[in-house]
């Protein structure tokens, strides 16, 4: 299998910030750890470490920020009426 180029890399590391920004970062790391070996969807070596490298920048930044609601989706918030 070929090597992963550079966009291929960022893309995965934008997917695994995707995926860690949506969990709650108050769960202990071996349950961080399990659920991000279960969601990781890379082929080779390199890409599961680039993924799980958003992953867990994505749940670092969680832990940084004030407590917020989960996103229930990627969907945009419903406008206001009036």
């Amino acid at each position: 299998m070929s090597t992963p180029d550079s966009f291929t890399l960022s893309r995965l590391y934008a997917k695994g910030w995707a995926a860690g920004a949506d969990h709650a970062s108050d769960q202990s790391q071996d349950a961080l750890d399990a659920l991000a070996d279960a969601l990781n969807p890379g082929e080779t070596q390199a890409e599961r470490t680039r993924w799980r490298q958003g992953f867990a920048a994505a749940i670092e930044r969680n832990r940084s920020r004030p407590a917020r609601k989960l996103r229930a989706s990627h969907a945009p918030a419903p406008r206001p009426v009036g």
